[in-house]
């Protein structure tokens, strides 16, 4: 189903905020990260699964 061209928007949620309070798009915008990185190989290691392997039933 169609929405008529008069029919008007819905109202904006409260918890959004304004467009114009968001800083504007940029390409490549997120800034690399500060600090330095993992120290050892063992940080460097994605942590073991907490699931049980899968069992056929």
């Amino acid at each position: 189903m169609t929405r008529r061209l008069d029919t008007p928007p819905p109202p904006r949620s409260p918890m959004r905020p304004p467009d114009d309070a968001m800083p504007p798009y940029t390409p490549g915008g997120v800034p690399p990260p500060t600090g330095d990185g993992p120290a050892s190989p063992a940080e460097k290691t994605a942590p073991p699964h907490s699931y049980p392997p899968k069992k056929k039933p």
